[in-house]
C-alpha cells in the first residue's frame, strides 16, 4: 500500500512538472491599423490599412519592405527607381484623402473612430519556458477569432475597437494567457501649421 501511494505521488509530481505554471506565458499585442488616414484609404478594411502602414510609415520597426531607421533612409527607400510603389504617400491627385477643400472640412467618416482594429498578438515565454509546439487559438467571447502556430505572431482582422478580454489556448485547450485589451484610440486632425 505504501509503495503504491509513493508511486501515485511520484507520477502526480511528474505530471505537475509538465503543466505550465501561472504566468509561464504572456501575450503582447499591438494595433496594426493605427494610422487613421490609412483606415480611410482602405475603406474600413483593417488588413489593407495595416499593410499601408507597414509600407508608408517611416522607421516602422516590423517593416518587411525596407530596413530604414532614419527619415532620410525612409525617403530613400520610398524613392528608389526600382521600387514599384515609390510614392511618398498612398494619396494621389485622384484620391486626395479625407479633406474636402470645397467645404473646408474633413469627411465625417474620417473623424469617427473605427469600429474594429487589426490586432497583432504574440505569445511570449517567461521564466525560461519554451513556447508550446503546435497550433494555438485566440478566443473573444468564447468564439475563436484567430489561430496559428503558437510560436508565431497571430493576426485578428476585426477585433472590436472597444476592446475586451482575449484568451489564448493551446491545441489541447490549455489556457496559456488571458488579457484585457483596451485600446485608447485618438484621432489627430492636425499637427503644426
Amino acid at each position: 500500500m505504501k509503495i503504491a501511494l509513493l508511486t501515485v505521488i511520484k507520477i502526480f509530481s511528474i505530471l505537475m512538472l509538465n503543466i505550465p505554471t501561472a504566468n509561464a506565458y504572456t501575450l503582447e499585442w499591438q494595433i496594426g491599423n493605427r494610422f487613421r488616414a490609412f483606415d480611410y484609404l482602405a475603406n474600413g478594411n483593417t488588413a489593407k490599412s495595416t499593410k499601408l502602414f507597414e509600407i508608408y510609415a517611416p522607421a516602422y520597426a516590423d517593416n518587411k519592405e525596407a530596413s530604414h531607421t532614419t527619415i532620410s533612409e525612409w525617403v530613400q527607400s520610398r524613392t528608389l527607381s526600382h521600387n514599384t510603389d515609390s510614392q511618398m504617400s498612398p494619396y494621389t491627385s485622384e484620391n486626395r484623402g479625407p479633406w474636402n477643400e470645397g467645404k473646408a472640412s474633413y469627411d465625417p467618416q474620417f473623424v469617427k473612430l473605427p469600429s474594429s482594429i487589426y490586432l497583432k498578438i504574440k505569445l511570449i515565454a517567461q521564466n525560461n519556458e519554451s513556447l508550446p509546439i503546435g497550433k494555438c487559438y485566440a478566443y473573444f467571447n468564447e468564439n475563436i477569432v484567430g489561430s496559428g502556430p503558437c510560436t508565431e505572431e497571430m493576426a485578428i482582422e476585426d477585433f472590436p475597437s472597444t476592446g475586451g478580454e482575449l484568451s489564448f489556448k493551446s491545441d489541447d485547450k490549455n489556457m496559456l494567457d488571458k488579457i484585457l485589451i483596451r485600446p485608447r484610440l485618438k484621432i489627430i486632425l492636425r499637427l503644426g501649421d
